[in-house]
This record gives structure tokens, C-alpha cells and sequence, in this order.
């Protein structure tokens, strides 16, 4: 039995480690810009590097052990190696005498080389817009989704870190634009390239640094609140529900899966399967008893049950175990338990996964279960072709799919769908994943 308490302080954790990782990252950003009025610019382009080494060093080792979002961390991460390599660049103008090409000697002042605002906060806007436009297609995020699953798989916590990571993304954006629009702006404006004067302290060290220490105040009362809050009421509802298991079942004739509306009384309801109960939970179910379940649920004569995987439910204290359901006719389940229900083909659910016409979850689960097919069929579990003719596409049919000898919760087939030997650089991404974050795949 999975205990109430267990998830509740994950689900704690979960939301901390959020104030936690931006106030880490955020720090990473302002240490620098604090540091650089005390030490010689020429060796903070060092420390950068020792801030980007500790703050993935500290997502690869943390993540083996609890799926957090460190979404934040990596934005930030980003935006310093950029401003890293950058100061390297111009140290090295400097000091190799490369800048009097671009700039009379006696306007530069060899002391301030660069003023570390007025890259490190250009930059980490850069990535943080980069991150809310892109939202979770980025690759960081598709690596979580690969591992941990989608938002909607994993339930309650995975929608808390969808709307965080986001929210967070934003802000850092807002932060860093308005800390470079009024930096840039007093250094065009009013900076005399002489020394740092008291104005100069207070408006590209103090305000900047000041704008961080703020959000770490206006970050922690929202997160205070949050957890309050999404605590309360997920304890709340666990409790209520007690612990269970959600079976999901995808019925499948031939090339189509009969789907229907998920809430009928919506006027733009999105698809789902219809075919959903739940029941006390339990970790493993014999798959008989799966097939007895569907068959009441269903009113169906026969039909031929495949485990798929599992995932966490949004309640604190539950799980979903979703199963393929393969009949011989259309008939044998009874059509009138479901009159909004309909067939529909492979063909027409891609369509609909793009228009976003399914149900997250339902989404979810075709995603991966293609996915996860396609790329067993044609690379091996290192991530090398099976067949040399790049051209090739296996085919894809439903029916097929009780066949199918494939793991779908082993999640080393998401991964080689995203990093194999056909994608640009194969070699220098298996090898930087392996760097930063542990996995070679």
C-alpha cells in the first residue's frame, strides 16, 4: 500500500525545490555581477564556469534520485556559459591588442574590459525568451518528458512543474529585460569610461543585484502559498479517494480505436477513450483479471489485453495502468454504452494530435505508444539504424500491436527517437548528455 504520507512530502519537496532552484540560479546570475566591483575582471570568466560546473553538476546528481523541474537551473546555466565565453573573447582582445582594430586605445580602459550586467542580463534574457516561446519543445524539457513522462501522465505534480517551469521562464525573462533595457541604457547614456563612480556602483551593480534579491522575496511568498494551498487540497482529496488504481483501456479494431467525447456538456469537448475504471489500488494486476474488468466495463464478448505502462494519477495516492484493448469486430463491445462514441483511424488521431482535438492524456499515451514502436523497429538499443537505407520507414498498423514484443515502459526507445545516429551531431550530444546529466542516451 502507497502511503498518503510518502507523496504528500514529494509532492512538498516538489514545490520547495522550486523556490530552491530559482533562488540557486538566480544567485548564479547576480554572484557574478557582485563580484566582478571586487576582483579582476580577467578571472571572473573562472568563476562562471565553476557556477555552470555546480549548477549541473547539481541537476545531474539530484535528478537520478527525485524528478524535479530544473528547467530554471538550465536557462540559467545557458545564459552563463554564453556570457562565459564571451568575457573569455574579450579578455583575450585585451590582451592580445585584437580590440585597437575596433576601438582608439585611449578610449578603452584595459582595468573594465566589460561590464559583467551588460552581458550576463542580455544573455539570460535571451534563453528565458527562448524557453517561453518554445515552451516544452525545447530539448531540456522534452528530456524530462521522456524520462518522467508528460505533464498529464504524471498527474498533479507534473501539472504543478508544466505551469511553474512556464511561470518561472517569464519572469526571469522580465527580470533580465528590464535589468538590460535600464543597464544598457544608463551605460550609453550617462557611463564615462574612466572608473566606477558611486552612480555608476548603484545603477550596474546594486540595482541589479538588488532586482534578484527582490524576486527571491516575491518567490517565496508564492511558493509559501502554493504549498498551503496545493497541499491541502491534494491531501485533502487523497484521502478522500483512498488509494487506487486507474485502468485505461484503448480499444482497438483493425487500424482504428474507438474514442468519444470527455465531457459531453462542453461545447468543444476534446476525445478520449471511454473506457476507464477505477478500482483499489495494486501494484501488479494478473492480466486476466485486467481482461474480465474490460469485458464487464465494456460488454464485450472477447478481447485481447496488452499491459502498455504505467503512470501516476493526479491523486496523491494512485496509479494508471494503461492497457490496449484489441476486439475481432466492431460488435463486440456494445455501442449504445457510449452513443457520442465513434471509430476513428491512425490517420485522422495524427491529425487530431495536432489540432489538439485529444484529451492530454490520451495524447499522451498514442504518442508514446508510436513513438516508442517506430523507433524500435528501426534503430537498435544504442541508437544505430538497423537497416542502412535512410529512406526506410517501417510501417506502422494497430492491429499489430499485441504482437509487438516491446517494452513501452522502458523509456531508452523516447530517448533514441530523439538522439540517434541520423540526427545532426549524434556523437556531441551523446557525449554532452553523458557530461551534464548522466545518460549517454
Amino acid at each position: 500500500m502507497i502511503e498518503i504520507s510518502k507523496r504528500k512530502r514529494n509532492l512538498d519537496m516538489g514545490i520547495i525545490t522550486l523556490w530552491i532552484h530559482w533562488a540557486m540560479a538566480t544567485s548564479a546570475l547576480a554572484f557574478p555581477i557582485l563580484l566582478g566591483y571586487f576582483m579582476p575582471l580577467k578571472w571572473l570568466p573562472l568563476i562562471i564556469f565553476l557556477e555552470v560546473f555546480g549548477l549541473y553538476y547539481y541537476i545531474r546528481s539530484s535528478s537520478a534520485t527525485a524528478p524535479r523541474c530544473y528547467l530554471i537551473m538550465n536557462i540559467c546555466g545557458r545564459a552563463l556559459i554564453c556570457s562565459g565565453l564571451i568575457m573569455v573573447v574579450i579578455n583575450l582582445a585585451f590582451s592580445t591588442g585584437a580590440i585597437h582594430a575596433f576601438y582608439d586605445a585611449d578610449t578603452l580602459n584595459h582595468e573594465i574590459p566589460f561590464i559583467p550586467t551588460l552581458i550576463i542580463s542580455p544573455a539570460a534574457c535571451f534563453f528565458a525568451v527562448t524557453a517561453s516561446v518554445r515552451r516544452s519543445r525545447q530539448s531540456f524539457c522534452q528530456s524530462c518528458i521522456i524520462r518522467f513522462g508528460s505533464a498529464a501522465e504524471r498527474g498533479f505534480i507534473g501539472a504543478i512543474y508544466k505551469q511553474e517551469g512556464q511561470r518561472q521562464s517569464e519572469l526571469l525573462a522580465w527580470l533580465t529585460g528590464i535589468v538590460s533595457i535600464f543597464d544598457w541604457g544608463y551605460y550609453l547614456l550617462c557611463y564615462i569610461n574612466v572608473n566606477f563612480n558611486r552612480a555608476d556602483t548603484f545603477f550596474l551593480v546594486v540595482i541589479p543585484v538588488g532586482f534578484y534579491v527582490l524576486t527571491l522575496i516575491y518567490t517565496a511568498l508564492r511558493y509559501s502559498g502554493l504549498l498551503a494551498y496545493y497541499s491541502r487540497e491534494a491531501v485533502g482529496a487523497a484521502r478522500a479517494r483512498g488509494s487506487i488504481t486507474q485502468l485505461r483501456f484503448l480499444v482497438v479494431h483493425d487500424n482504428s480505436i474507438y474514442l468519444g467525447p470527455d465531457d459531453p456538456e462542453q461545447s468543444h469537448p476534446r476525445l478520449d477513450t471511454p473506457y476507464s475504471l477505477t478500482i483499489h489500488y495494486c501494484k501488479d494486476i494478473p492480466i486476466e483479471l485486467v481482461k474480465d474488468h474490460f469485458c464487464n466495463l465494456a460488454q464485450a464478448q472477447d478481447a485481447t489485453i496488452k499491459y502498455i505502462y504505467t503512470s501516476e494519477s493526479g491523486n496523491l495516492d494512485g496509479t494508471i495502468r494503461h492497457y490496449i484493448a484489441t476486439i475481432g469486430n466492431k460488435t463486440d463491445i456494445d455501442g449504445t454504452l457510449y452513443p457520442d462514441g465513434r471509430w476513428y483511424t491512425f490517420y485522422q488521431l495524427k491529425q487530431m494530435i495536432n489540432a489538439r482535438k485529444l484529451a492530454p492524456l490520451l495524447r499522451a499515451e498514442l504518442v508514446r505508444i508510436y513513438t516508442t514502436v517506430m523507433t524500435w523497429k528501426t534503430y537498435d538499443s544504442n541508437g544505430k539504424r538497423l537497416y542502412k537505407i535512410k529512406s526506410y520507414r517501417p510501417t506502422f498498423h494497430l492491429k499489430q500491436l499485441p504482437d509487438w514484443d516491446v517494452d513501452f515502459d522502458d523509456n531508452r526507445w523516447l530517448f533514441i527517437a530523439a538522439n540517434n545516429e541520423y540526427m545532426r551531431f549524434f556523437k556531441l550530444r551523446r557525449f554532452i548528455k553523458q557530461l551534464f546529466f548522466g545518460r549517454k542516451i
